[in-house]
């Protein structure tokens, strides 16, 4: 487990982190997972691109360009590459860059190279769109704004003592800052909320798993029945079951305890993503191990959301949910935070710190 080459206790921190990937219960990102044990390993995400002090034809024509170029690139055989553009809301030419993302217009302007799913999908998109865009012109829609543009990513970000935020990685979970002296990378993982159920609910989850499975069989036999007979013979042992399991599952019960072991291990894993890159970013871009060292940014996600609700039987759309996720992210949130002061008590605070909100 390359993640605790830098550790006190490798072995002890090694056996932690491969319990808590291999029991589900977080799950790096893609970098990580790939390349660990590559003798030349990016467990990074990020990369720059350079001017080179030429005029150009426009950001419209270099993105297609860039997309060329992405898909000569792979993640180390495994997974084709990825790009990401970001684009100031006042840049002259926002709008085309806005329109690049519709599945309407000049499919030469359009930077991907999937036109069979906007085929299937757009088609139907844009004509409703057009639709309502004439109902509007003939005042038969009245209710209808224009939203000016502005952005709250720099007045909210934490980092705002150390310049201006201009993009974000592929996925929008963090933003950092770039300048001419950095280029910023991002640090990832997900904790998989799914897989923090208490652990003496196991007798309950056995007999949800027998229930369930009686349950399917039940379905499959009404399934072969005639539309005539269907609603004469559906057997009242099937609603008995769905009743059952729905009790069963609302005395499951989610694991704060374990949530929080959860997060302030992979904290730390993180955390230690960021020192094995330092040598390959010095090499390869200064740039990157500047920002990683002098910020040392991660970003910690969850996934398995809709899977917790449905085994704590929650309905999606329901209050109970709603109280949930407020929780949920609280909880969330605290442990993250209070695992990163325990990691600065231990290696101190990161190279920014101070001024930092």
């Amino acid at each position: 487990m390359g993640l605790a080459l830098n550790e006190e206790k490798k072995e002890q921190k090694a056996i932690e982190f491969y319990q808590l990937m291999s029991s589900l219960r977080f799950i790096p990102s893609t970098p990580t997972l790939f390349h660990s044990g590559l003798k030349r390993a990016q467990l990074t995400i990020g990369a720059s691109v350079k001017s080179i002090n030429i005029e150009t034809s426009g950001m419209i024509s270099f993105l297609k360009g860039a997309e060329v170029t992405t898909h000569m690139i792979s993640r180390s055989g495994r997974r084709r590459g990825a790009t990401a553009a970001y684009l100031e809301v006042w840049h002259l030419e926002i709008e085309d860059f806005l329109d690049l993302r519709r599945n309407v217009g000049d499919e030469r302007r359009r930077t991907h190279d999937t036109p069979d799913l906007h085929h299937i999908y757009g088609l139907k998109f844009a004509e409703r769109y057009l639709y309502y865009e004439q109902e509007f012109q003939v005042g038969k829609i009245k209710l209808a704004k224009q939203i000016k543009a502005f952005e709250l990513c720099n007045i909210r970000s934490p980092q705002d003592h150390c310049g201006v935020v201009h993009s974000s990685n592929l996925c929008t979970e963090i933003t950092l800052n770039t300048s001419e002296k950095e280029t910023a990378v991002c640090n990832l993982g997900s904790v998989n909320l799914a897989r923090h159920l208490k652990k003496e609910n196991q007798p309950i989850q056995t007999e949800i798993a027998a229930v369930e499975k009686i349950l399917h069989q039940t379905r499959l036999n009404l399934s072969q029945l005639t539309d005539e007979n269907r609603g004469k013979k559906i057997p009242v042992a099937k609603f008995e079951l769905e009743a059952k399991l729905l009790a069963l599952k609302k005395q499951l019960q989610f694991d704060d305890n374990l949530l929080q072991e959860t997060i302030t291990l992979a904290i730390r894993m993180l955390d230690n993503v960021i020192d094995l890159n330092s040598e390959l970013f010095t090499e390869l871009c200064p740039e990157a191990e500047y920002a990683n060292s002098q910020h040392r940014p991660i970003g910690l996600g969850m996934m398995g959301f809709q899977d917790a609700l449905f085994e704590l039987a929650i309905n999606y759309n329901s209050p109970a949910a709603l109280k949930f996720t407020d929780e949920l992210t609280e909880k969330f949130s605290y442990y993250a935070l209070a695992a990163s002061c325990q990691l600065a008590e231990e290696r101190g605070t990161y190279a920014s710190y101070r001024g930092s909100k």
